[in-house]
């Protein structure tokens, strides 16, 4: 009799990780408690400080507003300079 190893996608207790597919633990649906590779991407987002998101915030807005008027400039026929 031929194991086929199939995936448990319902009875997954960790989230989506580092970990490469078909782990062990992810197979078997067991899982021992440690998430030691868990959470490595998001530590790097809350090494943003707010002032940084603040500065990114503003600069996108920026951005936004003047391709706004850009646009409205060219409706009303107003030549836009690009340069």
């Amino acid at each position: 009799m031929q194991m086929v190893k199939t995936r448990k996608s319902k009875k997954r207790t960790t989230r989506k990780s580092k970990q490469p597919d078909g782990c062990e633990e992810q197979v078997d649906g067991e899982f021992d408690g440690s998430d030691e590779e868990v959470g490595g991407e998001e530590e790097e987002e809350e090494e943003l400080t707010p002032e940084t998101s603040l500065e990114e915030k503003e600069k996108s807005s920026l951005v936004i507003y003047l391709k706004q008027s850009r646009r409205q400039q060219q409706d009303l026929g107003i030549e836009v300079n690009d340069g």
